[in-house]
């Protein structure tokens, strides 16, 4: 699966995220694509966020925003070029993909959402990815602590 995030659709329908955005724009963007980072971790599967876009400036102190894990997979950011809106930029990608099932939209835009279904992509709102999220890292550190304890009995036996 390859999501595509609707940015600051996202952004402005999480609650944690929305105060960050109250401190800083960029700050809300680093969380949203930290979190994601940290799912795509756990799940590894593709990830590409979209925000409207920014002067060159602003633009080009996020490119710290692309880093790569461990295993190499990073997050692909896209910004809107001028005259553009990420809407339209994933709209063009669901559009122009040989398999659009193999997409999955976040977003709360319903316009959005109507577009890449027609398309024959799937989506999902912010609030029921979170809660994926959150549920596949509960998955993870329940995983993990069955693994330490066995792990442990094992030692304690040899």
């Amino acid at each position: 699966m390859h999501y595509l995030v609707d940015g600051y659709s996202v952004i402005h329908a999480r609650p944690e995220l929305r105060k960050a955005l109250a401190r800083r724009l960029a700050l809300a963007r680093d969380l949203l694509v930290h979190r994601l980072q940290q799912y795509q971790d756990h799940a590894g599967e593709t990830m590409t966020v979209f925000f409207d876009g920014r002067s060159g400036k602003a633009r080009q102190a996020d490119q710290g925003i692309r880093r790569k894990t461990a295993t190499e997979r990073k997050i692909e950011v896209v910004f809107s070029a001028e005259g553009q809106s990420a809407d339209m930029l994933i709209e063009q990608r669901v559009g122009r993909a040989t398999s659009p099932s193999r997409y999955l939209v976040v977003t709360a835009d319903h316009a959005i959402e109507n577009t890449v279904s027609a398309l024959g992509a799937s989506s999902i709102s912010p609030d029921s990815f979170f809660e994926m999220i959150i549920r596949a890292e509960e998955d993870f550190s329940d995983w993990l602590d069955d693994h330490r304890t066995r792990t442990k009995r094992k030692f304690q036996r040899g």
